[in-house]
């Protein structure tokens, strides 16, 4: 009997043993986490890659929108995009496929997760810009109706300019005459059947040469009746060898003040001015006027300007007027003729008694002093607020496809508003 138990019990644990054995023999299981998709479904590249020069397209990844500006000649209507997306992403329409661009072009991105985004694509052709002349200007506000007319000669050059104000029965007529190497030597001037008999004179600016420089501008002025007015006014203008001015001296026998002022350049840029009231002028790195201070400390003046010498801040002491210039992408200056004078004083003597006569040669000498009139000239802004205690104005401007103004509107703080309307001949 005690065999036979020991017996059993052996058979067990062999038993046992194999079993456990076994158990260890079998494989452990594993665990598999899913794979994460990616979520991207970017476009980073878009091109025309067979465009010369290959134009490269503006991606703004959080408006989702892409913008490509193409040369003026180019059919945007069969356009052949090349595309770069998000790894695993992909794209519809497809890569390498004409599209018409003569209008908005969607591309659904869609991501490896399944996620969808549309990207709007829109074109445009560069503009070829024109060369255009001003040939009306109509302006409307509370002194009446002003119609101006312009005419040039063959060579572009502004020969008459005629305007009548209809509220003053004003009318102004303006010759220009050029010398034979096409250079400004006179301007006319006659304004004639004004209500105010004051308004009524005659006035001629005639500019002189030597040595293929300017050296003298000289102003005088008559009544109608013939009689001399007042006098005359000098502009000597010297310079150095590099036709960049070194010196200028005005002096106001108009006013009966004979007593010149006196401008000084370095390098072409103003560096100091004295002029007959003793005043402190203080001049920037840019030649731009910023403070003009009486010797009696009264009517003192200051000037603030941007980075780009637009005045931002300016007046009699304490300074209260302020500006700011918004939608900075047009092509032209602020159409007030005071803004570079009294308001703005960076000394364009050039320009004087000669506000709107285009002279696309400039002056003997000096080739970059060029008269223009003020909306021609090449500004920044679309948009300027002016402000002044209660007094605020707004000025916007709008204009054409050569960046020419076509209009303006100035608003009131009460409302009220000036315009202005603007016609060209381009070709």
């Amino acid at each position: 009997m005690k065999n036979l138990t020991k017996t059993f019990i052996a058979i067990y644990v062999v038993i046992m043993c194999f079993a456990v054995a076994c158990k260890k023999d079998e494989p452990t299981p594993t665990t598999t986490t899913p794979a994460v998709k990616s979520a991207a479904k970017d476009i980073t590249k878009f091109s025309f890659s067979a465009l010369s020069p290959v134009v490269e397209a503006t991606i703004d990844a959080t408006t989702k929108a892409i913008t490509a500006t193409v040369p003026a000649g180019t059919d945007v209507t069969k356009l052949v995009p090349t595309i770069t997306i998000s790894d695993k992403a992909t794209i519809s329409p497809a890569t390498g496929v004409a599209q018409d661009f003569s209008k908005e072009v969607s591309y659904t991105v869609t991501a490896e997760d399944g996620g969808m985004v549309v990207w709007k694509v829109n074109v445009t052709k560069l503009v070829v810009a024109q060369s255009c002349q001003l040939i009306g200007i109509t302006v409307d506000d509370n002194n009446g109706t002003l119609n101006e007319t312009f005419e040039y000669d063959n060579e572009k050059r502004l020969i008459k300019r005629t305007s009548k104000n209809t509220t003053q029965s004003l009318d102004t007529k303006i010759a220009y005459t050029y010398d034979n190497d096409g250079f400004l030597i006179q301007i006319a001037w006659e304004k004639m059947n004004s209500k105010s008999a004051s308004d009524n004179f005659k006035r001629v600016s005639s500019y002189t040469y030597k040595n293929g420089r300017l050296i003298l501008q000289e102003i005088k002025q008559t009544a109608n009746s013939g009689t001399v007015s007042t006098g005359s006014s000098t502009y000597e203008y010297e310079s150095e060898t590099s036709d960049k001015l070194k010196k200028v001296v005005y002096k106001d026998v108009v006013t009966g003040n004979a007593t010149p002022d006196t401008f000084i350049f370095t390098n072409g840029i103003l560096s100091s001015w004295t002029d007959p009231y003793n005043k402190t002028n203080t001049i920037n790195a840019m030649g731009l006027v910023t403070k003009s201070a009486p010797q009696n400390g009264q009517f003192v003046q200051e000037w603030n300007y941007d980075a780009n010498g637009q005045p931002i801040k300016y007046g009699y002491v304490p300074v209260n007027i302020e500006v700011t210039y918004t939608n900075i992408k047009a092509k032209y200056d602020d159409f007030e003729l005071l803004t570079r004078g009294q308001y703005y004083p960076s000394i364009f003597w050039l320009a004087q008694d000669a506000e709107t006569v285009f002279n696309p040669k400039g002056f003997k000498g000096f080739p970059n002093f060029k008269i223009f009139f003020s909306l021609t000239d090449k500004g920044t802004y679309l948009r300027k607020t002016y402000k002044s205690g209660t007094d605020v104005r707004t000025y916007d401007y709008k204009t054409d496809v050569n960046g020419n103004v076509t209009s303006y509107t100035i608003t009131y703080a009460n409302g009220f508003k000036d315009t202005g309307t603007f016609t060209y001949k381009c070709n």
